[in-house]
This record gives structure tokens, sequence and C-alpha cells, in this order.
């Protein structure tokens, strides 16, 4: 339940391999689940992982996206949910919310909207320490699953992924178990059934 490999599994299927952000005065602001756009990316370079990729909505159709790789600025004007090729990576950009949109540009400069590409290896080594596994009784078999986070919604969901993980986990193992016992009794039956009746 505390290793890496554990834990690589139970958040694989998280919405964690792309970061969605709006950058404000100071911070950037994770949108884990709240996103007014989805990004659906395929690396042809995996260094360009952890990447900023900043993208300015023109309106509800059209958009532009810059970042920067190795000190060299790449930008591009696109319709929205048309394919994007770069020489680093291609993507596409579906609208969810433009409303939301509309309301993000007037509280954040217009071009501050940027997301993030993470490997798999990145989204461990990133979230790994964050989470805290306490065995609170071992009569009862109780563990305490926690996980820090400034998004709420994604500690709940890393916690939750972990805990139906390790449940499937243990199911699988009792069940094995239970087969290696059956296929003893199953190999061994005949000869103690000789043995014990006459």
């Amino acid at each position: 339940l505390r290793s890496k490999e554990f834990f690589k599994m139970a958040i694989g299927d998280l919405p964690l391999k792309i970061g969605y952000f709006n950058q404000g005065q100071v911070l950037a602001f994770e949108n884990y689940s709240n996103s007014s756009y989805a990004v659906d990316a395929v690396l042809l370079d995996s260094a360009i992982c952890g990447t900023k990729f900043f993208i300015e909505f023109a309106d509800e159709k059209n958009a532009t996206v810059s970042y920067l790789y190795k000190e060299e600025e790449f930008s591009k004007k696109f319709p929205i949910s048309d394919t994007v090729f770069f020489p680093h990576i291609a993507f596409k950009v579906d609208m969810k919310n433009y409303r939301q949109v509309l309301g993000e540009q007037n509280q954040f400069k217009r071009n501050e909207y940027f997301f993030v590409v993470n490997s798999i290896s990145q989204v461990v080594g990133n979230y790994y320490s964050h989470l805290n596994v306490v065995l609170m009784n071992a009569l009862a078999k109780t563990v305490k699953i926690t996980f820090k986070d400034n998004n709420p919604t994604k500690c709940a969901d890393v916690v939750m992924a972990v805990a139906e993980k390790f449940i499937l986990y243990d199911v699988v193992r009792k069940s094995e178990s239970s087969k290696s016992v059956l296929a003893f009794i199953d190999k061994h039956f005949p000869l103690l059934n000789r043995i014990l009746v006459p």
C-alpha cells in the first residue's frame, strides 16, 4: 500500500497527466477538475513533459497556444477542436465552458491560462510524498489514508483511488489464496480419500 508502484497503479486513471492552471498575480491556481477546457495530447518528444503551454482564447471557437522549449518560442493560432501539431507535441483542445472562460479572463490577465503535460513518473514523483498511510488497527485490519494538496477534490480522488485499488488488490489476493487451497485439496483429496476410506 505504501509502495510507489502501488501508488502508480492507483492513480493511473485519475486526470493528473494534464494539469490545468490559471496564473494569478503571484501564484498559479490549479483547476484540477474544474477546467473550462480539456486537452487531449500526444507527445512526440517526451522531454516536453513539464513545459507550460500558454493558451489564449480569442473567442469560443479560436485560440492561440505558445510555449518555450530549449529557449525557442513556438506559437500557433488554431480552431478549437482541431488537432494542433508542433515538433514536440500534437494536441486537441475542446471547450467545456466558455462562460467560465469569460469570467476568468475578467479576473486574470488575458493570456494566463496554461496547461502542463506530465508523464506518469512525474505525477508519481510530484505526489507520492503527499500520501500518508497509517495502520490504525492490525487486528481489525484498518488503515488511515490521507493526501495533502491545495485542491480538496484532488485529495478526495487520490484517497478514494488508493483505497479502491487496495480493496481490489486484497480481494484478488484472497481469491488467489482460496484458489491455492482448492487446488491443493483437489490434488490431494483422492489420496486422502484412499487413506481415510477403507
